[in-house]
């Protein structure tokens, strides 16, 4: 889930869980990581391309990096597509007298 979107640094903070082994336990925490967004970086969302500034916060994605050091540069971001509203039943027609 994206917490942040920095548009001037084209950067985004996304809040997941992480995979951690000590002492050769295997747990599952929340950690935020922060990606870098280059001209580079294939945005989709259903299989389309989605532009940078449609990425927003509490938006669902799915991200595909390359680490150099510690910087984390995201190579692909799968934006999950938006739910569908739920559709209105039309109200019952009164019986007919």
């Amino acid at each position: 889930v994206i917490e942040k979107v920095d548009e001037m640094g084209k950067t985004i903070s996304v809040k997941g869980k992480a995979t951690v082994i000590m002492g050769g336990k295997i747990t599952k925490e929340d950690r935020t990581f922060t990606f870098a967004i280059t001209d580079k970086t294939k945005i989709t969302r259903a299989g389309k391309d989605l532009p940078f500034a449609e990425l927003k916060q509490d938006m669902q994605v799915a991200v595909d990096y390359t680490k150099e050091g510690e910087k984390m540069t995201a190579a692909g971001i799968r934006a999950a597509a938006p739910k569908a509203m739920p559709k209105k039943e039309k109200p019952a027609e009164a019986p007919k007298k």
